[in-house]
Formats: structure tokens, sequence, C-alpha cells
């Protein structure tokens, strides 16, 4: 997961887009909602909540990623 995350981070970074701990904690938890509730997650009970959690832990890691070699010297 965190592979793909820091993969996706690399093109983000390239395409010119920006991120943070404050875009990741934020993106992070929309996409929880997104996809616990949104797109009705919380009908699959438990494990809607660790598809829905796994895919927010994955945009923190993308979105953390991509802030993280901007302040790299």
């Amino acid at each position: 997961q965190r592979r793909y995350a820091l993969l996706s981070a690399q093109v983000r970074r390239e395409r010119g887009a920006r991120g943070g701990l404050g875009a990741a904690l934020t993106r992070a938890c929309f996409t929880f909602v997104k996809h616990y509730i949104v797109q009705r997650g919380v009908l699959d009970g438990a494990h809607g909540f660790v598809a829905a959690a796994a895919k927010a832990q994955e945009t923190f890691w993308r979105y953390l990623a991509a802030g993280w070699d901007e302040r790299s010297p």
C-alpha cells in the first residue's frame, strides 16, 4: 500500500501538485467519508470499514509523500 502511495506521489509531484501534513489529513478524512458513507461501505459492516480505512491510509501516505519531497534539500 505504501509503495503504491509513493509511486502516486511521484506522479503528483511531476504534475506540479503539492502535498503536506495538512493536505494529507484533510484528504484522508474526506476519502474515508467518501468510501464509507457516500459509496455505502457502511452497508458492508466491518469489511466496508476496513476497506475505507485502507483507502484513507493510502491517500494519507500519498499526500504526505508528495509534500515531503518538496521540503527536501
